[in-house]
């Protein structure tokens, strides 16, 4: 799988599984900020990879590793407790996938940011991925 391929999957998976519940940013895609509505931001970032078997050429089994962080924005007002609502609908999504397409998904967390500046209320919950490539 390449590493554009891994990114799609990820996406896609969130997207049908999110279901609209928020305005989602992708990367690489254009997006207008709402104003007054909670929205998310998904951000699929590979972080390390490395050889996972030795074998004849073409047959070579190599790792790839990373991070997906979905940041959740709401707006001030009761903003953490509808970050908190969203975040337990984040993390059940990547506990629940598990394994998609050859990826899998471990070690969910949140990390509360909390007030930012520009009046939004910020968490985020990541999760950590890895999946399997020949070559």
């Amino acid at each position: 799988m390449s590493y554009e391929a891994a990114a799609a999957a990820i996406n896609a998976h969130f997207a049908n599984e999110w279901n609209e519940r928020t305005p989602v940013a992708y990367d690489d895609v254009e997006f207008t900020t709402p104003n007054d509505v909670p929205w998310v931001r998904l951000t699929v970032q590979h972080s390390m990879g490395y050889q996972a078997s030795v074998g004849s050429p073409g047959s070579n089994q190599f790792r790839r590793e990373g991070l997906v962080t979905v940041q959740i924005l709401t707006p001030f007002g009761n903003g953490k407790i509808k970050s908190m609502q969203l975040a337990d609908q984040v993390t059940a999504i990547f506990q629940r996938l598990g394994r998609v397409e050859g990826i899998s998904f471990r070690d969910v967390r949140l990390n509360e940011v909390g007030n930012a500046s520009t009046g939004w209320y910020h968490v985020n919950v990541k999760a950590e991925f890895e999946y399997d490539t020949i070559a």
